[in-house]
This record gives structure tokens, C-alpha cells and sequence, in this order.
């Protein structure tokens, strides 16, 4: 039985909690929006108007999600690569998801949105370990048993990076926070964006997601608040 992982990442928080917070939170901080919202065709649009299109790759399929539509991988050979742009390798960031797993999501390494080596939003089995890249050093946010994600319902993930702490978040709940690098996450100007990631330490060269994406990815160069993701509760 297929393994089904249902996942979203809600860009229009940046617009609609500006009014609702003290954190710093501008239109200019947006990177890239991926709604899904399309339906249909070969084009995931960036709607954060800074031109990041992607390009679905070897046919996902366009499905029902939790806003609207979505696109469903079947962990073999379908993606989503956005093109490098100077605008994707920032410093400073913020990823965040919307993921619905079953619970015998076993697969490890299930990456999200990776732009390599730069920054990766992934959970590992029952755990979750994201993190960023920096001086060619992998710098995740730790091992999070404790943020189990994959019970068949839906949950709020996140991950900010302010160039010295990692903090993250579950249902806009602190889980924990990396100290262990400072600096600036490497540039990688030779690397797309994908989403899902194809994992070349997979026997079978497949990707790891297996599932359905939904209002993709956050990407910000200012990290969000704890009350950005306590709104979203």
C-alpha cells in the first residue's frame, strides 16, 4: 500500500498576519508562493511575483487538498524543479509546511523542499530534521520524537534560521532550536529548488515523498515569529 504524505506550505501568511502581529513580516521578505491553486497544465506559479515558476516534472497528479487543489507524487520519478534564481539563495530564512502523513509513514527521509546544499525542510521516519548548510557544514535542527507528525492528521511545521539559531515549530509550538552553526547558509548558485528532492542514496533512485502537495513553500529572508505560527493554529 502506497504511503500517502499530504503536505502544503502557507505562503499567505506574510500577507495576512502583518495586521495581526509584532513580528517582522513584510510582502518584501517573500521568496517564493506556491499555491497549486492551478488545477491543471505543467506550471506551479510562484505567487509571491518575484517570477519563481515551476515546472512539474514526469506528471504528478493534480488532485483535491486541504485548500483548493494539489499535486500528488508517487515517489518514483515526479517533481516539481523551480530554476536557481539569485533570489532563492538567501542567508536567512524561513521554511514552513502543512503535512498530513498516515501512520505507517516509514520512509526515511522524506524531503519536502530542498535547494542543495543549502537548506531542506525533511522529517525522517517519525521525526523531524530540517535544518541549513553553512561553511559546507550540515547544521540540522536535531532529531524532534517528540514533534511526531504522521498520525493521519493535519499539522503545522516550521523552521527559522536567523544566521545563529535554528528554531522549530509544530502546530505553532516551539519543539526546539540548533545552535550549533552561525553564519551565513551557503550559496549555491549551480542548484535548483525541487520539491520533492530525488535522493541519490535511494537503492532505487526514487524520490522520497510519496504523496500530495498543497500551497507549497515559504521561503523568507527574514525568519517569522513564534506568533506568525501560533495564528495559523
Amino acid at each position: 500500500m502506497k504511503t500517502i504524505i499530504v503536505c502544503t506550505i502557507l505562503i499567505i501568511i506574510t500577507l495576512t498576519l502583518i495586521a495581526q502581529s509584532d513580528a517582522e513580516i513584510d510582502s518584501k521578505s517573500l521568496v517564493g508562493v506556491w499555491l497549486f491553486d492551478e488545477g491543471s497544465g505543467e506550471k506551479a506559479k510562484d505567487s509571491s511575483g518575484n517570477g519563481n515558476d515551476g515546472e512539474l516534472k514526469n506528471n504528478p497528479k493534480w488532485v483535491e487538498g486541504k485548500f483548493g487543489k494539489a499535486l500528488e507524487f508517487d515517489g518514483k520519478d515526479d517533481y516539481v524543479e523551480v530554476p536557481d534564481s539569485d533570489i532563492l539563495d538567501v542567508t536567512v530564512i524561513t521554511l514552513a509546511a502543512w503535512v498530513k502523513g498516515k501512520t505507517n509513514q516509514l520512509i526515511d527521509g522524506n524531503v519536502i523542499v530542498y535547494k542543495k546544499p543549502s537548506y531542506i525542510l525533511q522529517y525522517w521516519a517519525a521525526t523531524i530534521n530540517p535544518g541549513v548548510f553553512v561553511g559546507g557544514t550540515w547544521c540540522g535542527s536535531g532529531w524532534l520524537p517528540s514533534a511526531v507528525i504522521w498520525d493521519n492528521d493535519w499539522h503545522h511545521t516550521a523552521l527559522t534560521y536567523d544566521g545563529s539559531k535554528q528554531k522549530f515549530y509544530v502546530d505553532g509550538v516551539f519543539k526546539g532550536e540548533n545552535t550549533a552553526c552561525a553564519g551565513k547558509i551557503d550559496i549555491t548558485t549551480f542548484s535548483n529548488l525541487q520539491f520533492p528532492y530525488r535522493s541519490e542514496r535511494r537503492l532505487d533512485g526514487g524520490f522520497r515523498l510519496i504523496g500530495v502537495a498543497n500551497r507549497k513553500a515559504i521561503f523568507q529572508r527574514k525568519p517569522l515569529m513564534a506568533v506568525c505560527f501560533e495564528a495559523l493554529k
